[in-house]
């Protein structure tokens, strides 16, 4: 879990929280983890992307990567691990999407630049990005970007998917992408932060805001209803199946 002030791991043996950051990893806006490397967690912070590592003390130390980079660079919203390549991070940040390479040793522009990016997604069909009065964008291989129609003039901070369309948590409200159209933002008028789509019946659909609480719709985004008592809401895990 990341937080405002560090990144904690859950043991449910022990039922408790164990502290994953030191004192250069003060606040986590993102995580992935990979493969590569011990204990294979990824962060990105303000500061920038970093990989933890095992001390002789079997203390969790972190490197990172984004030291010669600008402070909007540095500035990491998102990240995904290239799931053909774990030692290829694609990363969302307040100047657009970087790709680090090498477990973190090379990075390099994309041509999705100049604009921030907060949401980033993967499924079978490619990469997807959600930005900031840019709506979202496709790419095959992370590098070069193209967008999927119309423009959004409201932040995209989540992205998921059900049935080969795109639903998207929006300042505004939630966004539904077919094949064939960019549909209106539906649902309540409000910045939500997370949607998550039931993997065993997609019309269910549960969506976080902050401030506004839950809302859950169980025909696919058409009629939403307000989930009592939670006033702020964040983050939604869905059942651990594939959509």
């Amino acid at each position: 879990m990341g937080a405002n002030h560090g990144m904690y791991r859950f043991n449910p043996k022990k039922s408790e929280w164990k502290q994953l950051h030191d004192e250069t990893l003060t606040e986590v806006l993102a995580a992935a983890s990979c493969c590569i490397g011990n204990p294979g967690i990824i962060s990105g912070s303000p500061y920038g992307v970093a990989s933890s590592y095992y001390d002789e003390l079997q203390a969790v130390r972190w490197t990172f990567h984004s030291d010669k980079l600008t402070p909007n660079e540095r500035f990491t919203n998102a990240i995904i691990v290239d799931p053909h390549d774990q030692s290829r991070w694609i990363c969302g940040t307040e100047a657009g999407i970087i790709i680090f390479t090498e477990a973190g040793r090379c990075f390099e522009q994309t041509d999705l630049w100049n604009v921030p990016v907060r949401a980033l997604y993967h499924n079978s069909l490619g990469f997807y990005a959600g930005c900031d009065q840019g709506g979202i964008y496709k790419s095959n291989n992370g590098l070069n970007w193209k967008s999927l129609g119309r423009k959004i003039a409201t932040p995209i901070y989540k992205i998921t998917s059900f049935d080969g369309e795109l639903v998207a948590a929006t300042g505004r409200g939630i966004l539904r992408i077919t094949s064939k159209c960019c549909s209106d933002i539906t649902g309540p008028q409000m910045l939500f932060a997370d949607i998550a789509i039931d993997p065993t019946n997609s019309k269910h659909w549960l969506a976080a805001a902050s401030p506004g609480g839950l809302w859950f719709s169980s025909d696919s985004g058409e009629q939403w209803k307000q989930i009592t008592p939670f006033k702020n809401a964040r983050s939604i895990l869905p059942p651990e199946e594939t959509i």
